[in-house]
């Protein structure tokens, strides 16, 4: 660091650093909420490779996948040597970097690891000279405490609630002693000295620490990448106010721990010799030569053929037997296949899986957000009031959930639990989220919907948002069923990973019903006269890890369409054997036999790692009609969305499509890739040591930051890989200049694709454009 002092007084320049390091934390969402997160959501108005030297730099980590990250799909001839001459051509590298590359990926092993320049702060300084594991201590003792005031009424500790992180801390660590045990004595007493007001202690912990002012923001990004976990989890408090207070007071919380192990340990002196960045090897500019090979490799096998079928698509003309209205997760197309396959009446449709009813749902006391957590709920609907709650049950629900609180609920409760736990070994316990196919007896999916808080005006403008960007693709059929989705799992804190992002992590039937119950409502029927007398809209659940689907209020649908509900029954039972059957297929340890049954056992396994591969394998986003799609196998790795060109003149379904559901993706798409291009970083590692935290998040084991991303066992099955680190291709049936002109009205989703965190292309009947930059396209 430099020597030269600091003033005291806070510097414009200094906070805006800080205010710059505090944006670039991607928020992260409780368990109860579990949404993928783009890591580098805050840094995408920079380039990918501006990022990924500033991440080396400040965390020794990147954004860049290497050959070990991608040498699955290099055996498994996703991509070849052709590809890694296209991308040599595309990255101005020669012949001699595409033979070392293709050597690298067929011998991992072998592949150099891409250094940069490290910041070297306080704690990692103690740690090269020798001094201890300080980097840990000082992540430990913070999580401690922010784990605590998470649920200060169940600590046994005096924490301060209620307040911001920097107060909770000057009051917590008057009586925490774990740093003075460390080695630290009289750091209580030390950290009475520092001023109360943020910016001011920051001011003066930085001038302690004789930080220049153009080291301050790789500093703070150092600091809170090291306990990028809670920074996220502070970050999203805020997220949708732009605020960065508490992200703001926990860099402060580091500085303090930073400053006070420099001023205080008897041997400082000996470690503090060492620069702040000191220098290393420069990323190589062949980081980016395996990730575009991939991409190339995806694009000639997967995306080329929808030239053709685009060219020879037949429109529907005719009245379908039933419209399937499905969310556009990946999980959602094998299905939609196998539907189409087993009762060719049915025509299939992609929309976001909250069907535009960005709602609270309401139950008994308790009200949760259903809808994207990029987006505030602008309605109330409610179920019926359910059973009332346990005192006893939801006591001991607080206590296990609490920080550190699972081991006291063993110590106090562990012979009720007895009973419970032999259950679930014997594998009869009750899996999480869904009931039985034929019973739905969760409330969530029987009690009656009360749409009584939305007024008439506003239940008619929701069926036509609806009935807007949902292209039904042929004349409304009688039965048109919306299917949201959901997954069944036991034993799993990120279950609601597994659910529907587009409902803020939990399942979508509470929007299916509810969109179905607004497009029933006389009220709606009066005021739009286009949708038909004799068509029905109903509810349904994909459960994507047993590949059913199951009905929703059946017993509302009038006798007149039982008919067609069995058709549609008949149907979806047949196609979820066949997607189903090859689903089991990819799942190691699978149980041979029967595949329903096999997979029905599997999500009842509480010591099962592996229900599903959830979203694991996406590579590409589609918004074209679904009979440009229809006959390609896509693989279950594209978010596919329903969009017809034809009746957009305005293009607000478009500015909404790029706007909203793809940038969702992109976030999906992100948290996979880095999971696996950097684990030890953006995964969650081993599921089997899982420590739910306060329901804020997870830790491993009994200490340490919150963990952040899937777990090793959603990625890889053992053997390989089930993610390739590629960007997400985005494949939009619009032209060019339309799709410019909404990204030019948009910069925050334009710099997605002008700073190349995501590919672009136009399509049209028989020609695929890809985008260069704004106004730049070419074909192929």
């Amino acid at each position: 660091m430099s020597t030269s002092p600091k003033p005291a007084s806070v510097h414009a320049l200094v906070e805006q650093s800080v205010l710059t390091a505090c944006l670039r934390v991607a928020p992260q969402w409780a368990l109860d909420e579990l949404v993928a997160v783009n890591p580098f959501t805050g840094q995408v108005d920079d380039s990918i490779t501006v990022v990924d030297a500033r991440l080396r730099r400040c965390v020794g980590d990147g954004v860049l996948p290497g050959p070990a990250a991608l040498a699955d799909a290099w055996k498994a001839q996703r991509f070849d040597l052709e590809d890694l001459r296209a991308a040599a051509s595309a990255c101005g590298l020669d012949e001699a970097q595409v033979q070392q590359t293709a050597a690298q990926l067929a011998a991992p092993d072998t592949a150099p690891v891409v250094q940069g320049q490290r910041v070297q702060g306080i704690a990692e300084r103690f740690q090269a000279a020798g001094l201890g594991p300080w980097p840990q201590h000082l992540i430990d003792h913070v999580a401690s405490f922010l784990a605590a005031q998470a649920h200060a009424g169940v600590s046994r500790f005096p924490v301060a609630g209620g307040v911001g992180p920097w107060a909770g801390w000057l009051a917590y660590v008057r009586h925490d002693r774990a740093l003075a045990a460390w080695g630290l004595p009289g750091f209580s007493a030390w950290a009475a000295t520092i001023p109360t007001e943020p910016k001011a202690a920051r001011a003066w912990l930085l001038g302690q620490l004789h930080v220049a002012e153009a080291e301050v923001q790789d500093y703070a990004q150092h600091l809170l990448g090291g306990i990028q976990g809670w920074a996220g989890a502070l970050r999203r408090s805020t997220w949708l106010s732009g605020g960065i207070d508490a992200v703001a007071d926990l860099l402060t919380i580091r500085l303090a721990c930073e400053a006070g192990l420099a001023a205080l340990h008897p041997r400082a002196s000996a470690a503090l010799q060492s620069p702040l960045i000191p220098t290393a090897v420069a990323a190589s500019p062949a980081a980016m030569l395996p990730m575009v090979a991939a991409e190339i490799g995806y694009r000639r096998r997967s995306l080329l053929p929808l030239i053709e079928s685009s060219r020879v698509a037949v429109p529907v003309t005719e009245r379908p037997a039933a419209q399937m209205v499905f969310c556009i997760d990946v999980r959602s197309e094998p299905m939609r296949r196998a539907i189409e396959a087993a009762d060719p009446g049915i025509l299939t449709v992609g929309f976001a899986g909250f069907f535009g009813v960005a709602a609270t749902l309401e139950q008994g006391s308790g009200t949760r957000a259903q809808c994207p957590v990029l987006l505030t709920p602008q309605h109330r609907v409610g179920l019926a009031v359910q059973q009332p709650p346990r005192f006893i049950g939801k006591l001991l629900g607080h206590l296990r959930r609490a920080a550190g609180g699972g081991f006291a609920y063993m110590e106090t409760a562990g012979f009720a639990s007895a009973a419970p736990l032999i259950s679930e070994t014997l594998g009869l316990g009750r899996t999480v989220h869904l009931g039985d196919a034929d019973a739905c007896n969760d409330p969530e999916h029987a009690a009656p919907i009360d749409l009584s808080s939305i007024s008439a005006e506003n239940l008619v403008a929701l069926a036509t948002t609806i009935l807007t960007h949902v292209p039904l693709e042929g004349p409304p059929a009688r039965l048109l069923v919306l299917c949201g989705h959901d997954s069944s799992t036991a034993n799993n804190p990120q279950a609601g990973g597994l659910a529907c992002g587009a409902c803020g992590g939990h399942g979508g039937g509470s929007n299916a019903r509810a969109a179905a119950a607004i497009l029933n409502h006389p009220q709606v029927r009066a005021a739009i006269p286009a949708i038909p007398t004799d068509t029905v809209a109903v509810a349904a659940i994909h459960d994507t890890a047993r590949d059913r689907v199951i009905l929703l209020d059946r017993a509302l649908v009038p006798a007149s369409h039982h008919p067609d509900l069995e058709r549609f029954e008949r149907a979806v039972t047949a196609a979820g054997a066949t997607a189903g059957a090859r689903r089991a297929a990819t799942l190691p340890g699978l149980a041979a036999g029967d595949a329903e049954v096999a997979l029905d056992q599997r999500v009842r396994d509480w010591a099962e790692p592996r229900t599903e591969w959830a979203l694991a394998g996406c590579a590409a986003f589609i918004a074209a009609p679904r009979a440009w799609t229809k006959n390609l196998d896509l693989g279950g790795r594209v978010f596919l969305n329903s969009y017809d060109p034809a009746a957009d003149a305005s293009g607000a379904t478009l500015e909404l499509i790029l706007t909203a559901p793809v940038v969702v993706a992109s976030w999906i798409s992100w948290q996979y890739h880095a999971s696996v291009s950097c684990p030890t970083r953006f995964s969650s590692g081993c599921k089997t040591i899982h420590n739910p935290v306060g329901g804020v998040g997870i830790i491993q084991g009994n200490r340490g930051d919150l963990a952040v991303g899937p777990a090793t066992q959603s990625v890889h099955d053992g053997h390989e890989s089930r993610h390739d680190p590629v960007r997400l291709a985005v494949v939009i049936a619009a032209a060019p200049e339309a799709i410019d002109a909404v990204l030019a009205r948009h910069p925050g989703v334009g710099a997605l694709f002008n700073h190349g965190w995501l590919g672009l292309s136009a399509l049209a009947p028989g020609r695929l454009q890809r985008r260069l930059g704004p106004g730049q396209w070419i074909d192929g």
